[in-house]
């Protein structure tokens, strides 16, 4: 797998550009490879350089595009964000992508959450995995707690993972997420005051640009999955970070484990690839 460091490094390059738009396949499910050599046919300085991104196109759709929703295409994509959007969940990185296979095929959202009851154990497992895999320092505490979160959740403690995971949600998102989309987007951020965390997902969501990119693709459904735990008027019939970190019973329901698990592996596995490595970190 691409690291982190040099995902990050080739992002920054002129060569990002014609690089991106071969994404487009990916995101469509078609010929990555391809792509990159049409478009590198046409292109005379980067001719000498094609042998060597040829080598590399599968890591750095790798390091853009999870692999649990690589093979999506067509509608999928649209399906997906809907997914994440309504029933408030994040769909990234885990679950395995035969679930979420599963989950775009259902019909509406209480079949979906059928699927993600018959397959808490496996979803549980895809997101412990995800978890592990995170390396960057200012991270790495957050997914340990996550981890143990995980192992609550497996032990029948319900309650206790869902306050576990929305204490570290709701601490990546005030330090780590909410900061660097106010920075982007802030011209587009209209509150009286200082913005609320609703105010400046629900405006950056309405502003990343979905389709031309696939790296912020990934973001968008983070984003999209962020917005009922965030929103006040949410109710209660779904996860919502407001209801548990005031104390309300309807905040915890064994159904919320799931959903609160994904959101927060799927959170801390977007803001690694955000995040800068330190440069005297060897191993990235």
């Amino acid at each position: 797998m691409l690291s982190h460091r040099v995902g990050q490094e080739f992002m920054a390059s002129p060569r990002m550009e014609v690089a991106l738009a071969a994404h487009a396949a990916v995101v469509t499910g078609r010929a990555l490879q391809h792509q990159v050599a049409v478009l590198a046919a046409g292109a005379e300085w980067y001719r000498d350089w094609l042998d060597q991104f040829a080598e590399q196109v599968t890591a750095v759709a790798e390091f853009l595009l999870p692999d649990n929703i690589r093979a999506l295409d067509g509608e999928d994509w649209a399906a997906l964000l809907d997914i994440s959007r309504l029933d408030g969940i994040c769909l990234v990185w885990a679950p395995r992508a035969s679930i979420v296979r599963e989950l775009l095929d259902a019909e509406g959202t209480e079949a979906r959450d059928g699927v993600v009851a018959e397959h808490r154990q496996e979803i549980l497992a895809d997101v412990a995995a995800s978890l592990k895999l995170i390396e960057h320092p200012e991270l790495v505490q957050r997914a340990r707690l996550g981890l143990r979160a995980v192992q609550a959740a497996e032990a029948g403690h319900w309650e206790a993972s869902i306050a576990l995971a929305t204490t570290v949600i709701d601490a990546a998102v005030t330090k780590g997420l909410r900061p660097a989309l106010h920075q982007e987007f802030k011209p587009f951020i209209t509150s009286k005051g200082s913005p609320g965390t609703h105010t400046v997902l629900s405006s950056s969501f309405a502003q990343v640009p979905p389709v031309r990119r696939a790296h912020t693709y990934v973001r968008w459904l983070v984003l999209a999955g962020l917005q009922l735990l965030f929103h006040w008027g949410s109710g209660t019939d779904r996860y919502n970070r407001h209801a548990v970190s005031h104390g309300d019973s309807n905040g915890y329901s064994e159904s919320f484990v799931v959903p609160a698990l994904l959101i927060l592996q799927a959170l801390l596995r977007d803001l690694e690839t955000q995040l800068p490595y330190p440069v005297d970190d060897e191993r990235h």
